[in-house]
């Protein structure tokens, strides 16, 4: 492998975002979640290894980072709507502590006037400690469902690091992609105007051959040795794919009567590759 370390992390970040990714599919649409959320990653690898079809990709990464994005911060959301829910709670109780402690005050002063309300008391008494003790319970409760700003930075932290880890991965999925790129077959931007051609055989040139035929000839034996591409090699080496385009079909277009490359742009490649300037006798 190449590229190991690239590798390693490709399967790392994908892993994470599964974890988050799976579960927030399976909790919507049951044990079918579970093959969107692995059919969705493997279409977004694919697309991005695609160059013509990353900005499909780039669709299919965003509909795959919503599902961890929300995994992630459904809890912490729910909590503060729990805690709205849970003050509404405690105001009611509170006002039936209120009603229940005016009432049993008013039995207990009927009581010094006339007896007989012993029943009531009770009753009224029971009824405030049980609104008691649930008003107590719901305020436990509030406070624990509580959402603290350490909540709220350790969520914003994970959002974050989950659309790095996203990022990552596209761009680890499209470093491999690139360096696994066919040598033998180069785009049509790497080999200038024209249908998109193998690298032909490198034949020796002839003592007698132009120093644009033996640049080319080398320049042959360099790309199947190295296996790098045409573009790529000339990127390297500080030459456009235009040039490449140029020095390569520099004997065919000077036969035909047309101009070719410029003498220095020859020179300058033959020297990138080693060769003399002049034939040797």
């Amino acid at each position: 492998m190449n590229h190991p370390f690239t590798i390693l992390v490709l399967a790392g970040a994908v892993l994470l975002l599964q974890g988050h990714a799976m579960a927030f599919w399976a909790h919507w649409l049951g044990w079918p979640g579970l093959g969107w959320s692995l059919l969705l990653e493997a279409v977004a690898l694919w697309l991005w290894w695609q160059p013509r079809r990353r900005a499909l990709g780039f669709v299919a990464s965003v509909l795959l980072i919503i599902g961890p994005l929300y995994h992630v911060s459904a809890p912490v959301l729910a909590g503060g709507r729990t805690s709205e829910a849970n003050a509404e709670v405690l105001a009611t109780l509170r006002a039936e502590v209120t009603q229940r402690e005016q009432a049993l005050a008013i039995f207990l002063q009927n009581s010094t006037a006339r007896p007989g309300w012993l029943a009531a008391i009770q009753e009224a008494q029971d009824g405030l400690d049980a609104a008691r003790a649930a008003l107590r319970h719901a305020a436990t409760e509030s406070a624990q469902a509580a959402t603290p700003w350490q909540r709220l930075a350790v969520m914003t932290m994970q959002l974050v690091a989950l659309v790095l880890f996203q990022a990552v991965a596209v761009m680890a999925t499209t470093t491999l992609a690139d360096s696994h790129a066919p040598p033998a077959k180069q785009s049509r931007e790497a080999r200038g105007s024209g249908p998109t051609e193998p690298i032909p055989t490198a034949v020796p040139a002839s003592p007698s051959a132009s120093l644009a035929a033996r640049t080319i000839a080398r320049l042959d034996e360099v790309l199947r040795e190295t296996g790098l591409s045409q573009n790529a090699w000339g990127k390297l080496h500080g030459f456009s794919s235009k040039q490449m385009s140029q020095v390569r079909n520099h004997d065919r277009v000077v036969a035909a009567g047309v101009r070719g490359a410029p003498s220095k742009l020859i020179e300058r490649m033959a020297q990138a590759l080693g060769l003399p300037l002049k034939e040797e006798a």
